[in-house]
């Protein structure tokens, strides 16, 4: 399965990709913070367990691509939600530092095209951590409707993510949500394609 739109192509997650996949996770880490160790080997098993969530039938993983540069860029999925066969979940988006907020709403609302014209699913639900600032307001910028939180496992915990938000979309929600992201998106490609869309360096000095 590959979703695309004019920017960005899905691709099924491949073990090919885990290089490239590797070295964004490792710029995310370095972003965050410069003396903090990165544990490759965690990263790896991270990459490797959606994997095992396909081969499981839980969730279908992607690598993303930019259709520009050919480079792999992030990783998502489509998440199973337990017992709710028109439910689904978009699992967490991993994408490189360089990467604009307009590219990232661009693959998000790639996937819920896919999820609600598509598949025909009723519901679709984010689930973040409470001090993932850039992912909640990604979430909340596609119109997302905050729906609750839970306490994480402690194993799961940081020194500040100890809740889990959920955020949803239904499908009563959706032509209004797709007309709103897609004004902005076309506004954003036409007027201002450098600052939406592209992908930098974000550790260049120049």
């Amino acid at each position: 399965m590959i979703l695309e739109s004019w920017r960005v192509r899905f691709e099924p997650l491949q073990t090919v990709h885990f290089p490239e996949l590797l070295k964004v996770k490792h710029d995310i880490v370095f972003e965050q913070d410069e003396a903090m160790d990165f544990d490759q080997e965690v990263a790896f098993i991270e990459l490797t367990d959606l994997l095992k969530g396909r081969r499981h039938g839980s969730g279908y993983p992607f690598a993303i691509i930019d259709k520009f540069t050919g480079d792999v860029i992030g990783t998502t999925a489509i998440n199973n939600v337990p017992g709710c066969a028109l439910q689904l979940e978009l699992g967490k988006m991993i994408v490189s530092p360089g990467c604009s907020e307009g590219l990232s709403l661009d693959c998000r609302f790639l996937m819920l095209v896919y999820c609600f014209e598509t598949l025909g699913v009723t519901r679709i639900e984010f689930q973040v951590f409470s001090n993932d600032k850039q992912e909640r307001l990604l979430v909340q910028q596609l119109g997302a409707r905050l729906e609750g939180y839970s306490k994480v496992a402690q194993r799961q915990q940081s020194a500040a993510s100890n809740y889990l938000l959920k955020y949803s979309i239904v499908e009563s929600e959706w032509e209004r949500i797709k007309s709103s992201v897609s004004k902005q998106l076309e506004f954003e490609r036409i007027n201002e394609p450098e600052k939406a869309f592209k992908v930098v360096n974000p550790f260049s000095r120049n």
